[in-house]
């Protein structure tokens, strides 16, 4: 039977690409599902370092007592550019050791100290939205409406590049019993906490709540006092 050689030339050249591009997918496929970690690692390094804008929310001050414990909340704007403010979300989750057994009822609050005042009640309290999920362990202060600050015309408060500000001083308190003694109150992040800011004078807002843009520093290490 009769071929074509310059038929089969290309045929023969067919089956070397399509070979070598399956076996390329798989090596691409291969590398990315084990690397997936460093790759999202090495995406946050390249954000950071072409200057995107980030946050780093941390706490200070923190203090525990047989029934509550107290601390500053703070929001560092670690970016180039100029932040301004709209509102947050924090949320930590607090360990099942700190309670007693049993059913507990707890306050959630807001003791006052904001750098954006607007965002909470003038004379503190209770925070519409705030919550303590005993099942979950799931702690959740939260910041007026959105509405509260606007920034039509450049008027948010600023959070300048390198500057720190004071979210505010919350408390979590056990009203029905106390805190067992000697318990750490080993409190962390948990990773909605989020803040929703301007970028220098846009009008819009953009969420802080990622790793891509948001740090979430270590909270303060307590004990309850024995």
């Amino acid at each position: 039977m009769m071929t074509n050689p310059v038929q089969d030339e290309k045929m023969l050249k067919n089956i070397k690409f399509n070979a070598h591009s399956i076996y390329m997918n798989k090596g691409i496929k291969h590398f990315f599902g084990k690397n997936l970690a460093i790759l999202s690692l090495v995406l946050v390094f390249v954000n950071r370092s072409m200057g995107q804008e980030m946050i780093n929310m941390s706490t200070a001050n923190c203090t525990i007592s047989s029934n509550e414990i107290q601390m500053d909340i703070l929001v560092t704007n670690t970016s180039k550019a100029e932040l301004r403010w709209n509102s947050c979300v924090i949320r930590m989750n607090i360990p099942a050791a700190l309670s007693p057994a049993g059913e507990q009822k707890y306050a959630i609050t807001y003791r006052g100290g904001s750098d954006f005042p607007s965002s909470f009640p003038s004379t503190g309290g209770t925070l519409p939205g705030s919550f303590f999920n005993s099942a979950t362990r799931l702690l959740s202060w939260s910041s007026s409406p959105n509405i509260a600050y606007s920034n039509l015309t450049c008027n948010a408060p600023l959070i300048a590049a390198g500057q720190t500000k004071k979210i505010g001083r919350f408390s979590f308190k056990i009203t029905s019993s106390t805190f067992l003694k000697g318990a750490a109150a080993g409190l962390t992040w948990h990773t909605t906490s989020s803040c929703i800011l301007y970028e220098g004078c846009s009008p819009n807002t953009v969420g802080f709540g990622n790793a891509a843009n948001r740090i979430l520093t270590n909270p303060c290490t307590l004990k309850v006092p024995e």
